[in-house]
Formats: structure tokens, C-alpha cells, sequence
């Protein structure tokens, strides 16, 4: 297995060297302030996540979709190939970018990486993006992702009593 985390300690004076590398990149681009939403996002996803860790081989990766207000919302599940008997724990994921900026598919790696090492049951929640929703129905969309896990713990092989929320911050 790739190693994608480092566990070497670092002084505050000095940068990994390929985080170092992705600063010096990044100085040079064009900045996202300067445009709309929508450019912001056609540059993002043109320049990708520097971040992003490897792929890696998972038992399954199932995308689906949800009943919401507007329609449907889409979920992706990530099961790591796993050892344990019964239900195991879960993390409902929400992809960073300020609620304006980012998908579940500029997360896959990381989303994979997530289930991989920490045996949990992911689940990446694709919701609606400002400014075209408002904050408000994007937490609830967030919160309905929620309660449908809840609600569906079960055939999803998830422990109830351990599902964790969390999100991404860069």
C-alpha cells in the first residue's frame, strides 16, 4: 500500500517538499476570486486536487440517488475490503469548497482513502451548490443525507450507533 499520510513531525519553519512544490504552483495561477461561481469551478476542476492521494482497491464503490426537495441528490458509498463480521461504522462526508466550490468526484481519492484506513463505510454526499441554493436548503440536503443513512443503516451493513459526520477543509 501506498503510504499517503506522514507520520514524520515537521517544524513550523519548513514545508513538506511536494506541499512546497504545490504552493509554488499555485502562486502562479490565476486566482478564483477574479471570476463567478462558475468560473471559480471550471478553474478548479481544471487544476484539480494537488492533495489527492492515490486510488486504491475497495470491495465496492456504489453511486445512488436520494429523494430531496428538488428531485434527487446523489450519494456515493465506499466499503473497504473487510475482515470484520457484522455491522461496521460509518462516515457521511461532505466535500469541501466553501458549499460554492467542489463534487464528489474531485473527492473520490480521497473519499477511497477515508474508507481504506479507517475500515468505516463512507458515504460522499453530492449536494447543491451556492450561490444556486441557499445555505439553509444545502444543510438540510446535508442533514436529509444524514437521516437516510439512519434510516437505511441496516442493508447498508452500518453500525447505527456509530456514524460519524464529517467534511473536507480544503
Amino acid at each position: 500500500m501506498t503510504e499517503t499520510i506522514s507520520e514524520q513531525a515537521m517544524s513550523a519553519e519548513q514545508l513538506d517538499p511536494m506541499a512546497q512544490k504545490v504552493a509554488n504552483a499555485s502562486a502562479r495561477l490565476p486566482q478564483m476570486q477574479d471570476g463567478s461561481p462558475e468560473d471559480a469551478r471550471a478553474l478548479r476542476a481544471e487544476r484539480g486536487n494537488p492533495f489527492a492521494p492515490p486510488a486504491c482497491e475497495l470491495e465496492s464503490i456504489e453511486n445512488l440517488e436520494i429523494s430531496n426537495r428538488e428531485g434527487t441528490m446523489a450519494l456515493r458509498i465506499y466499503k473497504a475490503k473487510n475482515q470484520q463480521v457484522g455491522q461496521r461504522p460509518a462516515l457521511i462526508y461532505y466535500h469541501g469548497g466553501g458549499f460554492v466550490l467542489g463534487d464528489i468526484d474531485q473527492y473520490d481519492t480521497v473519499t477511497q482513502q477515508l474508507a481504506l484506513l479507517s475500515n468505516c463505510i463512507v458515504i460522499s454526499v453530492y449536494y447543491r451548490l451556492a450561490p444556486t441554493a441557499k445555505i439553509k436548503e444545502i444543510h438540510e440536503e446535508g442533514f436529509l443525507a444524514y437521516e437516510w443513512v439512519r434510516n437505511h443503516a441496516g442493508e447498508l451493513g452500518i453500525d447505527e450507533n456509530r456514524i460519524a459526520v464529517g467534511e473536507c477543509r480544503w
